[in-house]
């Protein structure tokens, strides 16, 4: 079986899948759970734009931190390596049995 996307939207364009894909969308589509290439196919762009939206908040999250960190620092309410290594050694050996 050879599947061929073709996208009809104001886009036109036609895609050939890997053998791999191919078996991947076969072995959906016999699970049962899909009745249609097309179906596994829009999942699978549903999940990517999910991902992509996950990402692009993880890094608006992150740049965020490292903003509030060095907004910290310019503070001057940083902690000097050797001060964060003695607490997170104390807390580690508190672990131990």
């Amino acid at each position: 079986t050879c599947f061929v996307i073709v996208f009809s939207l104001p886009l036109r364009a036609e895609c050939g899948l890997k053998n791999e894909q191919e078996q991947f969308i076969q072995k959906k589509l016999n699970s049962g759970k899909y009745s249609s290439a097309d179906e596994v196919i829009f999942e699978a762009f549903r999940l990517l734009e999910e991902r992509d939206k996950h990402y692009e908040q993880w890094l608006r999250d992150t740049q965020q931190k490292v903003a509030d960190g060095l907004a910290q620092l310019d503070r001057g309410e940083g902690l000097d390596g050797e001060s964060v290594m003695a607490r997170f050694k104390s807390q580690v050996v508190r672990m131990l049995p």
